[in-house]
């Protein structure tokens, strides 16, 4: 079952860019990015590159295949993670015309099996692949105002968890998680939201026994730090694929559209699961209840051997005591080979959540950030013990 944890993260506050000479657009469609802004973004310096970026809105959705040949035209390591935000940002849009194939939908006899096949995909993939491990990096950023960040670093300290329980800190034993900004999001109003980067983290997955099993973050975060950061995400393996799958053909499923794939067409079809039908867990608070929200999507599907290759989750409007949370959860699949076999396992995802304050219609201040994750998951490898007999 999915669960979405969200914590509120750590940040501490950081230096605003320079009043630079702004490209003439922010929202952008595919063709238009990469004709007019990523030629010019490739020429600048890498701050002023990231700054560009953090303002920029992507009306279509970019595939990986584009975002690693944008990635490749990235000035330096500011403009790379404000790329990999925008791309995340345009996760759940539709891909541009000229991705999408105006062919004919299937029958709908042709629909029923192409879903069957994709159903049985699912269970032999949470049955029949082997035990290995992989890494799990996730890149954390944050839209936020620079005062919420260091309110969130005050609420953080406050109740800093000690061996005798909650206790405040004193200000030399303070915590600190590091970030940097990117730039602001509205180049009209740049003391509002602005691109934060707080970190990556890179966690050790192990699959074992047809389960994920739990691990500790390797690298800058240290031991056991990771869930702090804001949001988490379970169950890429296979069961947020067998959730929906249950759920939405309870409901059914509806035919949307083909795109045009790496390796021939997929077949994109929606869901729409009600409340009343939902498996989809999200907590929105270390040690608070669970809530099960209506929540809609598509999956993406080979035409060829049902593997789903892309499966969105979105949510929104649940009544939380700050106000309506929204979240959106995407994770693409692709070929991945482990002992010498090929499997078809997660590759990427994005997941975005924000709450709305009841008050920010009528207060700016009163809106909430809004926290964005992008995962990879690369290095898979077979687990297995090895015995050697020795005469």
């Amino acid at each position: 079952m999915a669960r979405l944890p969200f914590w509120l993260l750590l940040a501490a506050l950081g230096p605003a860019l320079a009043a630079q000479t702004p490209l003439d657009q922010t929202a952008l469609t595919i063709d238009q990015f990469e004709k007019s802004a990523l030629p010019r973004l490739h020429s600048m310096h890498d701050k002023l590159a990231a700054h560009e970026l953090a303002a920029m809105k992507l009306t279509e959705r970019a595939s990986l295949e584009r975002a690693a040949h944008w990635q490749s035209a990235m000035p330096g390591k500011r403009s790379s993670k404000a790329l990999t935000a925008l791309v995340d940002a345009s996760a759940f849009l539709d891909l541009s015309a000229s991705e999408t194939p105006a062919t004919a939908p299937p029958t709908i006899d042709a629909q029923k099996q192409l879903l069957t096949l994709a159903a049985s995909q699912v269970e032999t993939m949470l049955h029949k692949l082997p035990n290995f491990y992989a890494n799990r990096t996730t890149t954390h950023f944050e839209i936020a105002t620079p005062a919420q960040l260091e309110a969130q670093q005050l609420a953080m300290n406050a109740h800093q968890p000690t061996n005798s329980g909650l206790m405040p800190l004193s200000l030399n034993n303070q915590v600190s998680l590091p970030h940097e900004e990117l730039g602001p999001v509205n180049r009209a109003k740049p003391e509002l939201d602005r691109l934060f980067f707080i970190k990556d983290e890179v966690w050790t997955v192990t699959y074992s026994k047809e389960r994920e099993v739990d691990s500790t973050p390797r690298g800058e975060n240290g031991a056991g730090q990771g869930a702090d950061l804001g949001l988490a995400t379970r169950g890429e393996f296979g069961p947020v694929l067998k959730m929906v799958l249950e759920d939405a053909f309870q409901r059914g499923l509806s035919w949307s559209h083909w795109e045009q794939g790496a390796s021939g067409p997929i077949a994109v079809f929606r869901y729409d699961v009600p409340k009343n039908l939902s498996h989809y867990e999200i907590v929105s608070g270390e040690g608070k209840l669970s809530h099960f929200p209506a929540y809609h999507g598509e999956l993406a599907i080979n035409q060829e051997t049902g593997a789903i290759l892309r499966i969105t989750i979105q949510s929104s409007g649940m009544e939380q005591p700050e106000g309506s949370l929204d979240s959106s959860i995407l994770v693409e699949y692709g070929p991945v080979e482990i002992g010498g076999r090929t499997y078809i396992c997660p590759i990427h995802g994005v997941a975005i959540s924000r709450i709305h304050s009841s008050g920010e219609a009528k207060n700016v201040s009163a809106q909430q950030p809004t926290f964005l994750n992008d995962e990879t998951f690369t290095g898979y490898h077979l687990f297995r013990g090895e015995v050697h007999i020795l005469p």
